[in-house]
C-alpha cells in the first residue's frame, strides 16, 4: 500500500526536541537575568506643565524594588490620576530604566474666581487642571462658573460642559472673536467678543447648547452685519432662539 508521505525518522524528531530545549534554556536564562535586574531609574517624558517630581511620586515606584515587580498598567493608572495627565504609557527597559511618557491635558478655557483671579483650567472634556505659574496659554476666559476644583472628577455644569467640547474644532476666524464667557443666573453663557475685532466689546447671549451653530451663526452675522456696517453699533447679539438673530443698537 503507497504511503500518504515521507515518514519522520527518529532523527529528525530529536532534532527538534534539541531545538526546544535550546530555546527553553534561552528563555529561562534570560528571565533569571531580567529578574534580577534592580531599578536605576524612573524616567519621565513628556512633561512641560506637570512637574516631573509630582509625576513619580504618583507613580510610587520603590527603587529599592526589582525591575520585574513594577506593573506597567497600574503605574499607568495612578500617573493618570495627576489632574494635567490625559494619558500615560510606561515601560522596563533591560538597563533598569522604567520609562513613563505622558501626553498632557490641552486647555481649552481658563475659569477665574470669584474675585477675578485665575482659578484653573479646563480641557475638552471639562477635567479641571490648576493654574500653571510660568505657563500661559491663549484661551478665553470664564466667569461666574461657582463649582470649585477638583482634580480628578469633570465639571458638572451643562453648559459649559457642552461649550469646552467645541471650542478646539472651532475655525480660526470664530476663534479670535472668543474673549470671556460668563455664566448667567439660568446656567445658560454669554459671550464678551474681543475688544480688537470691533471698536468696543459686545455682548452676545448664547444659550445652554449647540454652541458650535451658535458660534457659525455669530461669525455670519459679524462678516455680514458688523464689518459692512461701521456706522451701526450694536450693544448686544442674541443668539438663543433657533434660526433667529436678535439684536440691540447703541443709543
Amino acid at each position: 500500500m503507497p504511503r500518504n508521505g515521507p515518514a519522520v525518522g527518529p532523527w529528525k524528531s530529536l532534532a527538534w526536541v534539541a531545538a526546544l530545549a535550546v530555546v527553553v534554556a534561552f528563555g529561562w536564562f534570560g528571565w533569571s537575568r531580567i529578574s534580577r535586574i534592580g531599578i536605576r531609574e524612573v524616567r519621565v517624558e513628556g512633561a512641560v506643565v506637570s512637574n516631573v517630581d509630582r509625576i513619580r511620586t504618583a507613580a510610587r515606584i520603590d527603587l529599592d524594588t526589582l525591575l520585574v515587580a513594577v506593573a506597567p498598567s497600574l503605574v499607568d493608572d495612578r500617573v493618570r490620576r495627576h489632574p494635567w495627565v490625559e494619558d500615560a504609557s510606561t515601560r522596563r527597559l533591560p538597563d533598569g530604566t522604567v520609562s513613563i511618557r505622558i501626553e498632557e491635558r490641552t486647555p481649552v478655557l481658563l475659569a477665574l474666581s470669584s474675585d477675578g483671579r485665575p482659578a484653573y483650567y479646563l480641557d475638552r472634556e471639562g477635567h479641571r487642571m490648576p493654574f500653571a505659574a510660568g505657563h500661559s496659554f491663549p484661551v478665553p476666559l470664564l466667569r461666574g462658573l461657582t463649582e470649585g476644583y477638583h482634580p480628578v472628577r469633570p465639571v458638572q455644569h451643562a453648559a459649559v460642559r457642552a461649550l469646552v467640547a467645541v471650542l478646539p474644532d472651532l475655525e480660526p476666524e470664530v476663534d479670535a472673536l472668543l474673549s470671556e464667557f460668563h455664566v448667567d443666573e439660568s446656567g445658560g453663557l454669554s459671550l464678551v467678543t474681543t475688544p480688537g475685532s470691533y471698536d468696543r466689546p459686545l455682548l452676545v447671549r448664547l444659550g445652554k447648547d449647540r454652541f458650535d451653530e451658535r458660534l457659525a451663526r455669530l461669525r455670519a452675522f459679524w462678516d455680514q452685519a458688523v464689518l459692512t456696517r461701521p456706522d451701526v453699533r450694536y450693544a448686544q447679539v442674541d443668539l438663543r432662539f433657533e434660526g433667529q438673530i436678535i439684536t440691540r443698537e447703541s443709543s
